[in-house]
C-alpha cells in the first residue's frame, strides 16, 4: 500500500483528514488479522476436510475390500451354480439312463410326485409333467383297477416297517394298452425318523412277463409232449436216483410216477437189467454221453429190446449233477428191420433182375429188324439163366412151326431152322398146356405129358423145360422157350417171372419191328406219292405258265384268226400234242367249218372242211350244251371223224361267248351264253388226257371266247364310231342352217376387221408420200400399235360374241325340251381314247400330263355321245385352261354301286349307273364357290391367274346337257385336286 493521505469522514459528514501513515498501519493490522481469521478457517477446513478425504478413503478401501470379497463370492456362485447345472445334468443322465422311470413322491394319501423321469412318457404314453404335483395323472389313475388297493397296502406297510418294496402290477398306457411294471423304492426319513418321501424307479416288465407266460404254457406243452411220447424219458441224480419221470415210466415198470421219483434206477429196473447197463450209467456219471442198443431183462416190463440215450447234466464248472436219459423200446423195430433187411435182400436180387432185363430189353430195341431182335433175346437168356438151350419157336399160318432162332451150348443139338408139321403142336395145343399147367416142366417124365410129346422132346435131347407165349397185339405170336438138356431142374419163381417180362418186351420188340417195317412201306408209298405230287405242281406251274402266255397273246389282238391260231399252236406245243385244231358253228346252217390248226406229228390238214353237225349228233349235242368230251373215235363213228382220228385220243371243248347286242342288253340283264366253236386236242390213243390238262383246255377255250367277244364287240363300236360320225356331221349342216342368219350381223363384224386388216397391213402405194407410208407402215410408230392393239380387240371380241351366241342357242334349245337325242351304245374303253386324242397333243405343249383310266368291266354305255363328248370336252378345255404346267389331268369311268340313301337321288341307281370324272391336280376350288360354278355368266373372282377369259356359260352348258342325259354332275375339290363328277345311267330309251 502507498503511503498517502487519506482523508477520514466526520459523524457530522464532514471529512476529517487522517493521517496517511497511520490509516496504512490500521489497514495494515486489519488485514493480517483477517489473513490470521482466514488462515485459522482454512486450516480447519482443510483439517475437516483431511479428515472426511481420510474417511472416504477408508470407505472406498471398505468398498473395494467388499467388491472384491462380492466378486469372489460372486464367482464361487457361479462355479457352483455350474457345478450343480453340471451335476443336475448328470442327475437327469443319469436318471434318463435308468432302465425305467424313476420318481419322488409325498408319502401323503395321493402320493403327490414331486418329481419324475422322462421315461414315464414310454412306459404309460402320458408326458412326465402331467405327473408333477399330480397335475393331471397320478400314480392311482394309471394303475389297474384291479392292482391299485394291493400295491397302496403293500407300500403302506413297507413303509411302516422302515423297509424297501418289490412289487409287480399293471398300468394302463394311454392308448388302453395294459403293461406290467417293476416297482422298486424305499421310504426317506428325517433325523426324526419322520418320512419325508418315497423314491423309487418304474419298470417295464411286460416282455419278462410274457416271456414267463410263455415259458410256462412250453414247460406244460413239454410236459404233455413228454408224457405222450411212446419212450420213458427220466433224469437221475448222482446217487442214481430218479428226480423226474414221464408218464411212460409208469406203463413200463407200474409203478406211478410220485411212486418212483428218488428211487434207485436199480430198483426200478430190476437187478438183471441193472448189472446189464451199470457200467454205462456210471460213465454218464463222469460226463460221457452214451448211446447203446441191447436186450434188457425188465423186472415187471419183461424182457424187451432198447434204444437207450445217456446224456450228463454238466454245470459251468465241468460239474456233474446227474444224467438224461431217453430210452425207447425197438423191439418191434428190431423185427421189422429183419424183415426189411430180408425185403432189401429180395428187392437186390429182383433189381439186378430188372437191371438185366432192362439191358436186355435196351439191346432188343436197339434194333429196329427182327432177326437182331430175336438173336439177342436167345443169347441173352440162355447166358443169364445158365440153360442148355433157348429158342423161339413161331407160329407159322399154316398151322406149322419153326424154330426162328436158337441159342445152343455144347455138346447139345442145334436145332434152328427145324420146322414142325405135328398137327397137334398148334395154337390151340399150347393153350390147352397152359390151361393144365405144363407151360413150366422141371422133368419132362414126372410132368403127366403125352407120350408124343415126350417123344418129341427126348429127341431134342430135353429134360426140362419152361415156354412162355410171345403175345402181339391179341394173337400168340410164336413162344419163348428154355430148355435144360443135362439133367432135370427145378425152375425158380423169379426165372418164370423174369422169362414172362422178357416176352412181353419181346412182344412189344417184335411189334416195334413189323410196324417200323410198315412204316418204311410207307415212307416208300409217301415218297412216290410227294414225288408224283411235286410232278403235278410242276406240271400246273407249266400249264400256268402256258395260260399265262396265252392269254396275253390273246387278249393283245383283237383279230380273231390271230387268237385263234395262237391258242392251237400254243395248245399243241406246251401239251406235246399230235395236233390241236378250232372250228366255228354255222347254226343257220348247221355245220361246222375248221378254221385253224397247229399239226406236230402224222396228222393231216383239214382247215377248210366243213362237217355237219348232224354227222355225230351225240357228239355234238354235248358239245353244244356246253360239256367237255374226251373219246376215241369208234366204228360207229361216222366216216368224216372215224377216217382220220380213229387211231387218236381227242378232247372236245366248246368255245362259248356271251350274247351281246344292243336289243339284248337293253332288254334283258342275263347274258346267254352261246357256242360259237369248239377246240379238238389230238394225242395217241394209247394216253389220255388227264384232269389238270381238261382244266387248262377249258381255261383256254374261255380267254379264247373273252378275247373273241372283245374283238367282235370293238368291230361293232368301230361301225357305231362311224355311223356317229355320220350323225354328227347331219347335226353340224342343221346347226349351220340354222345359225345362218344369227351370224349375219357378226360376219360384217369380222368382214370389216378383215377390211381393216387389208387396208393397214398392205403396202404403201404411189400416192403417198415417203412420210405418210412410213407413218402408216411402220410398225415401230405409235398409231401402228394403236391401231393393232385395237384391231386385235374388235377380232377377239367378236369371235366371243360369236362363241356367246352358240352357247345361248344351244341353253336355249336345251331348256325348251324339243331337242331330240341320238342314242347309240358304245363301249366307253373304246370311244374315250378317241375323244381324247386332240387333248393329249394339248396338254403335251402345255407341259401337263393327260391320263386316261377306265374299269375293265365296264359295261356299254347307251346314250347320247353328242352329248356326251360336248361335255367331256368343255370340261376337258377347262382343265388344260386352268392346269398349271407339270400337274396331271385325268379321265376316270367306272361303274358304281350308290349306297341305300342314294337310291332316292339317282332313278336310275339300281342299274348301277356309269360314273365319269375329269380330275386336274395344282388348283382347288373354295367350298364358297362350288355351288355356283354351274350359273349362267358366272365366273369365279380372282381364280384366273392366266387371264384366259370366257363367258361363264361352259358349266351352265355343261350342267344342262348331263340333265338332258337324265344324269347329275357335281364338283369335288380339296388338297390342290378339283374333280368334275358325273353319273348317266347306263341306258336311255
Amino acid at each position: 500500500m502507498t503511503k498517502q493521505t487519506r482523508r477520514q469522514q466526520k459523524p457530522d459528514g464532514k471529512a476529517a483528514a487522517i493521517p496517511l501513515q497511520t490509516f496504512d498501519a490500521a489497514l495494515e493490522t486489519a488485514l493480517e488479522a483477517r489473513v490470521q481469521e482466514r488462515t485459522a478457517a482454512l486450516q480447519q477446513e482443510k483439517a475437516q476436510l483431511q479428515a472426511a478425504l481420510q474417511s472416504q478413503q477408508q470407505s472406498e478401501a471398505r468398498l473395494r475390500q467388499e467388491n472384491i470379497q462380492l466378486r469372489a463370492t460372486l464367482q464361487t456362485q457361479q462355479q457352483n451354480e455350474a457345478r450343480l447345472r453340471q451335476q443336475e445334468e448328470q442327475f437327469r443322465t443319469l436318471v434318463n439312463n435308468v432302465p425305467g422311470a424313476v420318481y419322488r413322491a409325498a408319502t401323503n394319501e395321493d402320493w403327490t410326485i414331486a418329481f419324475i423321469s422322462d421315461a414315464i412318457a414310454q412306459l404309460t404314453g402320458y408326458p412326465a409333467t402331467d405327473f408333477i404335483q399330480n397335475r393331471a395323472q397320478s400314480f392311482d389313475k394309471i394303475c389297474h383297477p384291479d392292482d391299485v388297493v394291493r400295491v397302496n397296502r403293500e407300500i403302506r406297510a413297507a413303509i411302516a416297517a422302515r423297509q424297501p418294496f418289490v412289487l409287480e402290477y399293471r398300468n394302463i398306457r394311454a392308448d388302453g394298452q395294459v403293461v406290467w411294471v417293476s416297482d422298486q423304492g424305499h421310504a426317506v426319513y428325517d433325523a426324526n425318523d419322520k418320512e419325508l418321501w418315497l423314491d423309487g424307479v418304474l419298470l417295464d416288465i411286460t416282455a419278462l412277463k410274457q416271456t414267463e407266460e410263455a415259458l410256462r404254457r412250453s414247460e406244460e406243452r413239454l410236459k404233455l409232449i413228454t408224457d405222450a411220447l411212446p419212450v420213458c424219458i427220466s433224469y437221475v441224480d448222482r446217487d442214481q436216483r430218479l428226480q423226474v419221470v414221464n408218464k411212460t415210466y409208469e406203463t413200463w415198470f407200474g409203478q406211478s410216477q410220485a411212486a418212483m421219483l428218488g428211487k434207485q434206477l436199480s430198483e426200478i429196473i430190476g437187478a438183471a437189467a441193472y448189472q446189464l447197463v451199470q457200467d454205462k450209467v456210471e460213465r454218464a456219471l463222469k460226463g460221457e454221453a452214451i448211446t447203446y442198443e441191447m436186450e434188457l431183462p425188465y423186472r415187471w416190463r419183461g424182457s424187451c429190446h432198447v434204444r437207450a440215450i445217456l446224456v450228463p447234466d454238466v454245470d459251468d464248472q465241468q460239474q456233474v449233477h446227474g444224467y438224461y436219459a431217453l430210452i425207447m423200446d425197438t423191439t418191434e423195430q428190431q423185427a421189422l428191420l429183419r424183415e426189411r433187411k430180408q425185403a432189401e435182400e429180395a428187392a437186390k436180387q429182383q433189381a439186378e433182375r430188372e437191371q438185366l432185363l432192362n439191358a436186355i430189353a435196351q439191346r432188343i430195341r436197339e434194333s429196329l429188324h427182327l432177326d437182331d431182335i430175336l438173336n439177342t433175346t436167345v443169347q441173352e437168356v440162355r447166358l443169364l439163366l445158365n440153360a442148355d438151350r433157348a429158342l423161339i419157336y413161331r407160329f407159322q399160318p399154316d398151322q406149322t412151326g419153326v424154330i426162328s432162332v436158337e441159342s445152343v451150348g455144347d455138346p447139345w443139338q442145334p436145332l434152328q431152322g427145324e420146322v414142325i408139321r405135328d398137327a397137334r403142336l398148334t395154337i390151340e395145343a399150347f393153350k390147352w398146356q397152359q390151361q393144365q399147367g405144363q407151360t413150366v416142366i422141371a422133368d419132362i417124365h414126372d410132368a403127366g405129358l403125352e407120350a408124343f410129346y415126350v417123344e418129341i422132346l427126348v429127341q431134342r435131347q430135353v429134360r426140362a423145360s419152361m415156354m412162355l407165349p410171345i403175345t402181339v397185339g391179341e394173337q400168340i405170336w410164336g413162344l419163348l422157350i428154355v430148355q435144360q438138356c443135362v439133367a432135370p431142374r427145378t425152375w425158380q419163381p423169379w426165372e418164370v417171372d423174369f422169362l414172362t417180362q422178357l416176352a412181353t418186351q419181346l412182344a412189344i420188340a417184335i411189334q416195334q419191328s413189323e410196324l417200323f417195317q410198315q412204316v418204311q412201306q410207307f415212307n416208300t408209298v409217301l415218297e412216290e406219292q410227294i414225288q408224283e405230287h411235286i410232278n403235278q405242281l410242276q406240271q400246273a406251274l407249266t400249264y400256268e405258265a402256258l395260260l399265262k402266255r396265252i392269254t396275253d397273246s390273246v387278249r393283245d389282238s383283237l383279230d380273231e384268226n390271230q387268237i385263234f391260231q395262237t391258242a392251237v399252236r400254243e395248245l399243241a406245243i406246251g401239251l406235246q400234242l399230235n395236233g390241236c385244231t378250232s372250228a366255228l358253228y354255222d347254226i343257220k346252217r348247221q355245220n361246222l367249218t375248221i378254221t385253224h390248226e397247229h399239226l406236230c406229228y402224222d396228222l393231216p390238214s383239214r382247215v377248210g372242211h366243213q362237217i355237219p353237225l348232224a354227222s355225230e349228233p351225240n357228239l355234238y349235242s354235248q358239245v353244244r350244251q356246253g360239256k367237255c368230251l374226251q373219246f376215241c373215235p369208234l366204228p360207229e363213228f361216222s366216216s368224216s371223224v372215224q377216217a382220220v382220228q380213229a387211231k387218236y385220243t381227242i378232247l372236245a371243248c366248246p368255245i362259248s361267248i356271251a350274247i351281246e347286242s344292243v336289243a339284248v342288253a337293253a332288254k334283258q340283264a342275263d347274258h346267254q351264253l352261246e357256242i360259237i366253236g369248239d377246240l379238238w386236242l389230238f394225242r395217241p390213243r394209247d394216253y389220255c388226257f388227264s384232269d389238270m390238262e381238261i382244266r387248262l383246255v377249258q381255261q383256254v377255250s374261255n380267254q379264247c371266247a373273252i378275247a373273241i367277244r372283245q374283238s367282235r364287240l370293238y368291230q361293232a363300236a368301230r361301225a357305231q364310231v362311224v355311223e356317229l360320225e355320220r350323225l354328227n356331221q347331219l347335226k353340224d349342216d342343221f346347226l349351220s342352217t340354222v345359225s345362218h342368219e344369227l351370224r349375219t350381223p357378226m360376219s360384217n363384224i369380222k368382214m370389216a376387221t378383215q377390211m381393216l386388216e387389208v387396208t393397214l397391213f398392205s403396202k404403201p402405194n404411189d400416192s403417198m408420200s415417203a412420210s405418210q407410208a412410213a407413218s402408216v407402215s411402220s410398225p415401230d410408230s405409235a398409231s401402228w400399235q394403236k391401231v393393232s392393239r385395237y384391231f386385235q380387240i374388235l377380232k377377239d371380241e367378236g369371235e366371243r360374241e360369236i362363241k356367246l351366241i352358240n352357247n345361248l342357242l344351244d341353253l336355249s334349245r336345251l331348256d325348251s325340251g324339243r331337242e331330240p337325242l341320238f342314242l347309240s351304245t358304245m363301249q366307253l374303253k373304246v370311244w374315250l381314247p378317241y375323244l381324247a386324242e386332240p387333248f393329249i397333243e394339248r396338254t403335251k405343249a402345255q407341259q401337263q400330263t393327260l391320263l386316261i383310266s377306265i374299269a375293265p368291266d365296264l359295261p356299254p354305255l347307251t346314250t347320247d355321245f353328242s352329248y356326251l363328248e360336248r361335255i367331256l370336252s368343255e370340261l376337258l378345255h377347262n382343265a388344260c385352261k386352268y392346269t398349271p404346267s407339270d400337274e396331271t389331268l385325268m379321265v376316270l369311268a367306272r361303274t358304281v354301286t350308290p349306297v341305300a340313301d342314294q337310291l332316292d337321288s339317282y332313278p336310275f341307281a339300281s342299274d348301277h349307273p356309269i360314273e365319269l370324272s375329269v380330275t386336274n391336280s395344282g388348283v382347288e376350288i373354295p367350298a364358297i364357290e362350288r355351288d355356283r360354278v354351274f350359273d349362267k355368266f358366272y365366273r369365279i373372282p380372282h381364280n384366273d391367274p392366266w387371264k384366259h377369259g370366257g363367258t361363264g356359260l361352259g358349266l351352265a352348258l355343261v350342267k344342262k346337257l348331263v340333265e338332258r342325259l337324265e344324269g347329275t354332275i357335281w364338283v369335288e375339290s380339296a388338297n390342290k385336286q378339283t374333280s368334275f363328277v358325273m353319273r348317266l345311267p347306263r341306258s336311255l330309251g
